[in-house]
C-alpha cells in the first residue's frame, strides 16, 4: 500500500524480506483458522462473530485505522503530506465504509448507481455523495499514475511491500464479487441455500479482515526495510 519505488529492492536483504513474507503466511493461516474455528452457522443462523458489528467485522476498520497510525508514527506528518497522503485518504474511506457511512445518512447506498438516478434522494445529497466519491475515486487512480510503474518493478522483483499491496487488492475484489451474491445469483434463477449463504457471509466478513491484515503488512515491509538499509530518516524527510 506504500510506494515500492523506495526502498529499491529487498532482494539484498533476503531475511528482512522473509519476515514479511512469513507475516503473510501467518496472515492467510489467521483468516483460515476464523474460519475454521468459528462456524459461520450457529443455531440455524449467521455465527454473531460474523454479523454486523461482531468481532470479526469489528477487526476490519480497526485494522485500517492502525495502519494510518503505523504510517504516522513510523513516518511523519512530513512523510504523509509527500509521499503518502493518498493512501491514507483512500485507507481512511475504506474505513468509513466498514462503519457503513456509505448507507449511514442515506436512503441506500451511496455506491449503488439507483442512488444517483432515484427520485427519492434528495439532488443536494447525490451532489455531496458524488463530489465525495468522486474525490477518493480521483485519488485512487493518481496512485495508480504516480506508483504504477514503480508498483509493477517491485512485484517483478518479488518485493513483499508490493506481494502484499497485490493480495490487499485481489481481496478487495474477491470480498466484493462474493457481497451479496445470493441476491446476484437470484435474479438469474438459481436460489442459494442459507447454509451456503451463511457460509459466504463468513468468508466475505473474514476476507475483509484480510485486506485490513495486508494493508499493516505492506506499510511494516516499506518502513522495515527503509531501517534495513540505513535509510529511515531519509524516508522521513522525503
Amino acid at each position: 500500500m506504500i510506494d515500492s519505488s523506495y526502498p529499491k529492492s529487498l532482494t539484498a536483504m533476503p531475511e528482512a524480506a522473509g519476515r514479511y513474507f512469513a507475516l503473510m503466511v501467518a496472515a492467510v493461516a489467521l483468516l483460515l483458522g476464523i474460519l475454521l474455528f468459528a462456524p459461520a452457522e450457529v443455531n440455524g443462523a449467521l455465527n454473531p462473530v460474523y454479523v454486523e458489528g461482531g468481532f470479526v467485522e469489528s477487526l476490519t476498520p480497526i485494522g485500517y485505522v492502525f495502519c494510518i497510525v503505523l504510517i504516522f508514527a513510523q513516518g511523519g506528518l512530513a512523510f504523509i503530506w509527500r509521499r503518502a497522503l493518498g493512501i491514507v485518504i483512500v485507507l481512511l474511506a475504506m474505513t468509513l465504509r466498514e462503519l457503513d457511512f456509505h448507507t449511514r445518512f442515506t436512503p441506500m447506498s451511496v455506491e449503488k448507481l439507483k442512488f444517483y438516478t432515484s427520485p427519492l434522494v434528495p439532488l443536494h445529497e447525490k451532489v455531496i455523495a458524488l463530489l465525495i466519491v468522486g474525490f477518493v475515486v480521483v485519488t485512487a487512480i493518481s496512485l495508480l499514475v504516480r506508483y504504477g510503474r514503480a508498483f509493477l518493478e517491485g512485484l517483478r522483483r518479488f518485493d513483499p511491500v508490493s506481494v502484499a499491496t497485490t493480495v490487499a487488492v485481489l481481496d478487495i475484489g474477491f470480498s466484493k464479487s462474493i457481497d451479496g451474491i445470493g441476491n446476484r445469483l437470484a435474479g438469474i434463477g438459481y436460489t442459494l441455500g442459507q447454509n451456503a449463504s451463511l457460509h459466504f457471509e463468513a468468508v466475505e466478513e473474514t476476507s475483509e479482515f484480510g485486506i485490513a491484515l495486508f494493508a499493516i503488512i505492506a506499510v511494516l515491509a516499506y518502513f522495515g526495510s527503509a531501517r534495513s538499509t540505513g535509510r529511515t530518516d531519509e524516508a522521513r524527510n522525503l
